[in-house]
């Protein structure tokens, strides 16, 4: 078995309407739960605030911002046999009804 990150991506120029967020949030708690003990690695962030580590070149106008058009929302670590069924497991997150998916092999 291999690992896999699923990054979230959110690229919509919407926001998500209350009752959008608490659907993500159950139907995606689900999916967890499903494949928690055959393939999920990790799936949070700690509580504790990061540390933006700016480039040496960077000018800071208005405090640490991250600058991006796309925004990570979250992520999964899932453990797959290859990057097909990793695909299958990011194609079946209930999230990617929302959201982009991105699965990348950790090396």
């Amino acid at each position: 078995m291999s690992e896999y990150l699923i990054l979230i991506a959110a690229e919509n120029e919407r926001e998500l309407t209350t009752s959008e967020e608490q659907h993500c949030i159950t139907e995606y708690g689900k999916w967890a739960e499903a494949l928690a003990e055959k393939h999920i690695v990790a799936r949070r962030l700690s509580l504790e605030s990061g540390e933006l580590i700016p480039s040496k070149n960077a000018v800071t106008t208005d405090g640490p911002f991250v600058e991006a058009k796309e925004l990570i929302a979250g992520f999964v670590l899932i453990t797959a046999t290859d990057l097909n069924e990793a695909k299958k497991i990011a194609a079946s997150c209930p999230l990617n009804e929302y959201f982009h998916l991105y699965v990348k092999a950790v090396a």
